[in-house]
């Protein structure tokens, strides 16, 4: 599934491998763009923190869910580290299975928020909001 969310795009994959010399502090990174962390997680090189877990089962998402939401998604923020930190993203995706993995009708939004190294770091997921409301007097 997620092999193809490059491919898709019709991009080929060229993670960028730079040095930043930082305080005496050598780092390796990627680019932080929507393919990189594709293929990152096609690659199966992310880990997940306590909070993202935790917010998976409260919020009854799955994993799988994520990924959809990554491979269907973009990078709607991007954020520098503070203090010598990780770059930090928040992408926003459509879902278009519920936990159990059946269809539903309407697609709906997830935003998974996430670190990048030379892996993925999954902060914490939730879905979004519908702000669009249609009122009928």
């Amino acid at each position: 599934m997620i092999a193809e969310c490059a491919s898709a795009r019709g991009l080929i994959l060229r993670p960028f491998y730079g040095i930043i010399r930082h305080s005496l502090k050598v780092a390796s990174f990627f680019t932080m763009d929507i393919d990189t962390i594709c293929y990152l997680v096609h690659q199966e090189l992310y880990r997940t923190t306590l909070e993202f877990e935790r917010r998976l089962t409260e919020r009854d998402i799955t994993l799988q869910q994520v990924f959809q939401a990554i491979e269907s998604g973009r990078i709607v923020r991007r954020e520098r580290g503070k203090r010598g930190g990780l770059p930090k993203c928040t992408i926003r995706g459509f879902v278009s299975t519920d936990a159990d993995g059946k269809l539903i009708p309407v697609p709906v939004e997830l935003e998974v928020a996430c670190a990048v190294e030379d892996e993925v770091i999954f902060i914490t997921v939730y879905w979004v909001k519908n702000t669009h409301t249609i009122s009928r007097r």
